[in-house]
């Protein structure tokens, strides 16, 4: 083997994982967030979007938020949905959860977190849905992200999906059963580093 293929060889074995691996330590991105309106479920026969009919009233907006200490993020997204023609009743549903993301190239960043969702209605009476006094019963969710980088801002898609699975039966996946009825949202967001 030639030394020039030698050395090019060495180059990429210590450049890739290096850049692979080069995050920040600590970051903090915030930005406002669209899902599509329509569930996903992917048990019905015809669970494609109809893409013809996409418009603004199609999405549920909101805001999400991301943490990195390392390749570990806890992230919220929180989505704002009228009960009410007038707003005068919305669902706030809140998705927390933590889990991995990583930098590749300092180009795309993508991520895979899990977590309780819980909506707070708020309007006439203010009442949290989905939060057992039990945090063991907390249903969890499955939230996978990839963002394209653009220096502080970054633009992305991320997917999620509803289990079956509590933190009370997560090892025992004979009762929680991961995608018994999978459902999902899907959407995008645009994120600001802060820092």
């Amino acid at each position: 083997m030639s030394k020039r293929v030698v050395l090019v060889v060495l180059a990429l074995l210590m450049v890739v994982p290096a850049s692979i691996f080069a995050v920040d330590l600590i970051g903090l991105r915030v930005g406002p967030t669209a899902m599509m309106n329509t569930t996903l479920d992917f048990d019905s026969p015809n669970w494609g979007i109809d893409v013809d009919g996409i418009g603004l009233e199609s999405f549920t907006y909101g805001a999400d938020i991301r943490m990195n200490l390392s390749v570990i993020e806890v992230n919220a997204l929180a989505l704002v949905t009228a009960l009410e023609d007038d707003y005068s009743a919305v669902a706030l549903d809140v998705y927390a959860n933590a889990g991995l993301s990583m930098s590749l190239f300092d180009i795309l960043r993508l991520g895979a977190s899990a977590g309780p969702k819980f909506t707070v209605n708020l309007g006439d009476e203010n009442v949290i849905d989905g939060l057992d006094e039990d945090p063991m019963n907390w249903g969890l969710n499955l939230r996978l992200t990839a963002d394209i980088e653009l220096g502080d801002l970054s633009i992305g898609a991320s997917a999620i999906m509803d289990t079956n699975v509590s933190l009370e039966n997560i090892g025992d996946f004979e009762a929680a059963t991961l995608f018994e009825n999978p459902t999902g949202l899907f959407g995008v967001s645009a994120m600001f580093a802060i820092f």
